[in-house]
């Protein structure tokens, strides 16, 4: 009865703890195909623009890159259909900066990030993750500027 009872005890830890794993496993698999190194943020954000959603999400996002695509705390994942759309929708400029990653093959999309999504890390390791969602975008934003800011 008692292995019974650890092994529920157990299996109720794991299942109820956080799943960082699999938002880590989304995280490599963009960094690696769009080869970047992951230690550009060990400190810091990386904040993923779908190509669709909800449009007034996806405006505030393009603005907020558009502001803050230099800082060297945030990396951008943009996704689109081909590099034309990307860099009439962004510049040349910023498209081809380092902290800018252009995700023309739909890596975004394969891995069901269908909304804006910040990630954040502390120390290397995925700290949080936390989607857009159009009632907090002021919120959002306010938070990921300050974290940003803050490196």
């Amino acid at each position: 009865m008692k292995t019974v009872i650890i092994i529920l005890l157990i299996f109720l830890t794991v299942s109820c703890s956080p799943d960082l794993s699999s938002d880590e496993l989304i995280i490599n698999k963009l960094i690696s195909d769009i080869d970047r190194e992951k230690n550009m943020v060990d400190n810091g954000v990386i904040l993923v623009l779908p190509s669709h959603g909800c449009q007034s999400c996806l405006d505030e996002t393009i603005k907020f890159i558009k502001n803050n695509y230099k800082n060297k705390s945030l990396l951008c994942v943009v996704s689109g259909i081909s590099m034309k759309e990307l860099r009439i929708k962004f510049s040349d400029s910023i498209i081809d900066n380092y902290n800018v990653l252009a995700d023309i093959e739909g890596i975004v999309y394969n891995n069901k990030i269908e909304k804006p999504t910040a990630f954040y890390f502390v120390n290397g390791k995925l700290n949080s993750k936390i989607e857009l969602h159009s009632n907090e975008i002021d919120v959002f934003f306010d938070r990921l500027l300050e974290f940003i800011e803050s490196k």
